[in-house]
């Protein structure tokens, strides 16, 4: 590899000069070795964490709401005492949205968290959930993990 070749130029533009072959070969082995040890933590805390669907309640206990895996709502339960009181049934169920789906966003950050000890990602986490739903969590936890 001279000065002249293209692989040189674009080496030599992210900053390494490789000195031969088997230093940017030995480089890529241990580039694939922190890909394979990173992907192995991933799959152990995603076993770990079991299932990722998480469920949310409105205040009151009497709305229940569901997320996949991927935090999308999935079931939404509305008990026929509830649909009396017609005019806090959309809050109900938003406050039920809002505790599931940060529910799961708690989840996810465990399983990062297990990945990388240099970003406080739990910590992330829970700055962005709004108070009133971290209240809602801390109250329900008691009786669940989230």
């Amino acid at each position: 590899m001279g000065p002249d070749s293209p692989l040189g130029d674009r080496v030599r533009a992210r900053g390494r000069q490789w000195g031969d072959v088997e230093s940017m070969l030995a480089h890529l082995e241990t580039l694939r070795k922190n890909a394979d040890e990173s992907l192995r933590k991933y799959v152990e805390a995603r076993e770990e964490a079991g299932d990722l669907t998480s469920e949310g309640f409105s205040d009151d206990g009497s709305v229940r709401v569901e997320v996949d895996d991927n935090g999308q709502v999935v079931t939404i339960e509305i008990p026929d005492g509830v649909l009396g009181r017609l005019s806090y049934v959309g809050q109900m169920v938003v406050q039920a949205i809002k505790q599931a789906q940060a529910a799961h966003a708690l989840k996810m950050a465990e399983i990062a968290a297990k990945m990388s000890s240099t970003i406080d990602i739990m910590s992330m986490v829970k700055d962005s959930i709004p108070g009133d739903v971290q209240d809602s969590l801390e109250r329900r936890r008691d009786d669940r993990r989230y």
